[in-house]
């Protein structure tokens, strides 16, 4: 059980809360805030009526925090206890590099460790293979030598293999790529692959948007893009009134210009279509008033000088 080492009433709580704070709800945060309070105790019971909260609820908030790894239920069912992820072996300062495993090793590890006995049998499962000593290395080696968790590891598994992708050094390198990424839970996993989905999408939009076809975007245009989409939060319809007021201003495409213009209404607040056709309206507006005073102004000096004609008659009218 977590007993939380408490100095003149004030308790403290493990920094990795912080990574779940925007996807925790209003009960959630409460929740962990009144566990690590605890410290030496928890009862859900007693956690419903002190947060005047049914246990129901409680349950389900206990749920979110122990998909998230932070906290476990104790043996006898009655505590709750801090988890830490395994880490990598830190020597001399820096963390330990990759090893093979033997296959005895492996062997030991598949026979003697129940968690990781389940992914090779997932594996096999889900890839149609029966993974050789070599294939499981390359499993245990993200298992024992990476400290991710088993179910993070069989959920890159599931995604490599809905794509088709079922060789494991493909799998092995996409879950490095995704444990140095910060991935720690199955959570967090599940967030990331909808985050990579969500930005797939999205710039397939954007070539739809620009007729880009199947090129693939220079460094700088990809940028731009994942800009658009992570910072500003900008909808389709918003692109494309950018990219109509691209081509009625510079007759071509251009991704920097179309940011020039998709910042300038993020900037005035600008988040939708209606708005920014509003604006585009009263810009027009405000530019045929400023055309209008400008030649009434041209004419009244000319009369001045002693010519009697109007420039609303020399200029042509749109």
């Amino acid at each position: 059980m977590f007993c939380n080492n408490e100095v003149d009433g004030v308790f403290v709580m493990p920094k990795e809360v912080l990574k779940y704070m925007n996807n925790a709800k209003k009960t959630e945060l409460r929740l962990i805030m009144y566990i690590f309070a605890k410290g030496s105790s928890f009862d859900t019971e007693q956690a419903a009526a002190d947060l005047n909260e049914s246990e129901d609820m409680i349950n389900s908030c206990l749920a979110f925090w122990r998909g998230t790894g932070l906290i476990s239920e104790t043996d006898g069912g009655a505590g709750i206890k801090i988890q830490h992820a395994k880490k990598k072996e830190i020597k001399n300062g820096q963390p330990e590099r990759e090893k093979g495993y033997s296959t005895l090793e492996v062997a030991n590890a598949t026979m003697n460790d129940d968690e990781f006995r389940q992914i090779v049998k997932f594996a096999e499962s889900t890839l149609g293979d029966l993974p050789n000593a070599s294939k499981q290395a390359q499993l245990y080696y993200l298992y024992e030598n990476l400290g991710m968790q088993s179910d993070v590891i069989m959920g890159v598994i599931a995604h490599c293999a809905a794509m088709g992708k079922t060789r494991y050094d493909y799998i092995k390198k996409t879950a490095e790529g995704i444990h140095n990424d910060g991935v720690e839970t199955y959570k967090e996993l599940e967030c990331y692959f909808k985050a990579k989905e969500d930005s797939k999408q999205f710039e397939t939009a954007v070539k739809r948007i620009i007729g880009a076809g199947d090129r693939a975007f220079t460094k700088s245009e990809k940028m731009l893009v994942e800009k658009w989409e992570k910072e500003w939060q900008i909808n389709e319809e918003l692109l494309t009134l950018a990219y109509d007021r691209t081509i009625a201003l510079i007759s071509k495409p251009s991704l920097p210009y179309m940011s020039k213009i998709l910042e300038s209404w993020h900037n005035d607040g600008i988040n939708t279509a209606e708005k920014a056709e509003e604006l585009l309206e009263k810009q027009g507006q405000l530019a045929k008033k400023k055309s209008a005073d400008e030649k009434a102004e041209m004419t009244e000096k000319a009369r001045k000088a002693g010519f009697d004609f109007d420039f609303e008659d020399i200029f042509e009218k749109p």
